[in-house]
């Protein structure tokens, strides 16, 4: 299964060869990426988190988010990878809501388990895919773009009903860190204190931080940063607004602060990701 489609639209490419896209045990590309694992039995760390996957499963990546395994990955794996103009998270994110469940998750691994007749039903969709970009016929791109909303509505549908079945399954303390995400969700530009949300769901702020380490592995803070990077990133890419622009945007009141805490996260300036994100996207 190949398939690529590229100009100054769209770049599109699907390939199950895996020595093309796994380079000493990491994937990583500039573009949106969706891995098709069949038959996985390996341990994989996306972001912060290790995950055993076994059995049928899809992998949602950001760009140059990075999935590294610990030896070479068992079973068969088929890459769908897109850009921001043939399929835009965030324009499509009010209809399809894959956006924070899917993709940017900051929560939880973007590892979605399926079985063997829903893992081929995405296979379908992406051989569809693959007959498309191979016959080019006239609106190619709004057939592709037809094809992974109804791939991304599919894979939504099923994180919500293990979501809600998790729900049933357990007690308040997971109502709470329902209601934390929300709340951050909400306010996460303007309030960056603990004690905002601690007072609104009626916890210590201690409880709160035990909370965060126990049920995402990560602290309050980091998952408040992690957010901030993240709309910081899309709207440098997917926008042409000004630094500073973006800066007053995530609730900053000092563009010099806003770049030295983008740096300390991302290693790099605003400026300087903006280049380099554009200019690798552009020549893939």
């Amino acid at each position: 299964m190949h398939a690529k489609l590229h100009h100054s639209v769209c770049v599109f490419n699907i390939t199950d060869d895996m020595s093309t896209v796994f380079s000493a045990g990491e994937y990583r590309h500039d573009l949106l990426s969706i891995l098709m694992l069949q038959d996985a039995d390996n341990t994989v760390i996306v972001g912060n988190s290790e995950i055993h996957i076994k059995g049928d499963a899809l992998c949602f990546l950001t760009h140059n988010q990075p999935l590294v395994t610990a030896e070479d990955l068992r079973g068969e794996c088929t890459v769908i990878q897109f850009n921001a103009d043939v399929f835009c998270i965030q324009k499509h994110d009010a209809e399809v809501g894959c956006n924070g469940i899917l993709f940017n998750n900051l929560y939880e691994p973007p590892i979605l388990a399926v079985d063997r007749d829903q893992l081929n039903s995405f296979m379908d969709i992406a051989q569809r895919m693959v007959v498309e970009v191979e016959q080019r016929n006239t609106c190619c791109v709004d057939m592709l773009e037809s094809y992974l909303k109804q791939f991304l509505i599919s894979a939504v549908r099923i994180k919500k009903a293990e979501q809600g079945a998790l729900k049933e399954a357990q007690y308040v303390e997971h109502d709470k860190m329902q209601q934390l995400r929300q709340l951050m969700d909400k306010h996460y530009k303007e309030q960056r204190k603990l004690s905002f949300y601690a007072d609104k769901l009626c916890l210590s702020e201690s409880a709160i931080h035990k909370l965060t380490h126990k049920h995402w592995g990560k602290s309050f803070i980091a998952i408040l940063s992690e957010k901030l990077i993240m709309d910081a990133k899309s709207l440098l890419f997917l926008t042409n607004d000004t630094v500073k622009e973006i800066c007053y945007d995530l609730g900053f009141n000092d563009p010099a602060y806003f770049t030295r805490f983008f740096k300390k996260h991302s290693g790099t300036t605003p400026e300087s990701y903006r280049q380099t994100i554009r200019n690798s996207t552009t020549t893939v």
